[in-house]
């Protein structure tokens, strides 16, 4: 019964944590001419979001690669109980002209607190994009992939009191992976580009969804 307790606030706490998980990139808007890019985003995504992040444009023979790093948080009374920190990389795989597949990979620290218990978390996202890139605008749909892999629990007293044998630590996989799904389009101007994305969330066993289904997002760079 207390690990199911442990289970049970593990999933809750997670799935109230799935932020905003990327920004839009318009590969025929960045070049080496400007590697660095800063970001702000906002919108509803089990809540009303809002983060910033920055990227660094790696030159390669074959492919860019663009270096990332955003954190985001939820609106609340307290900003900074509960925030995600990703880091990690995006380019497009395949692709001719302005048609491109692209990959993003990142890895995931997410921490969460309430008056029961502060959990924090280790985990990666995965996504796809396909889609027709111009220099001032593109399209592309978008899947991916968002999943905690191991979870550290800490219990507040107020829980200890009412459930004195409940454990904390760590926990391994959870069963709360989120996958999105939808599309995504923006418009870039000189060093600018205003994206919007909007979709459907559904819980890994492909068959239930989040309390809130649906996500809808809206990103700016800039790049100099």
């Amino acid at each position: 019964m207390n690990n199911n307790i442990s289970l049970w606030l593990c999933g809750l706490l997670w799935l109230g944590t799935q932020l905003l998980h990327a920004q839009s990139v318009n590969w025929q808007a960045i070049t080496t001419e400007h590697r660095h890019l800063v970001h702000a985003h906002t919108g509803l995504d089990n809540g009303v979001i809002t983060g910033v992040g920055y990227g660094y444009l790696l030159a390669t023979r074959r492919q860019p690669v663009l270096l990332a790093a955003q954190v985001s948080a939820p609106a609340g009374r307290h900003l900074f109980d509960d925030y995600k920190f990703k880091l990690g990389g995006h380019m497009p795989i395949l692709g001719t002209g302005s048609w491109k597949v692209g990959l993003r990979l990142e890895g995931v620290f997410r921490r969460t607190a309430n008056y029961h218990a502060r959990l924090v978390n280790f985990g990666a996202d995965l996504a796809l994009t396909s889609g027709y890139y111009r220099p001032k605008w593109f399209v592309a749909a978008e899947a991916s992939f968002d999943k905690a892999l191991t979870t550290h629990i800490r219990y507040e007293q107020s829980m200890l009191d009412s459930y004195p044998q409940i454990q904390g630590g760590w926990f391994g996989p959870s069963t709360g992976g989120l996958f999105y799904y939808g599309l995504q389009t923006g418009l870039s101007h000189k060093r600018s580009t205003l994206g919007v994305q909007v979709g459907r969330a559904l819980q890994q066993d492909f068959t239930s969804t989040p309390t809130i289904p649906f996500y809808a997002r809206m990103g700016y760079n800039w790049v100099f």
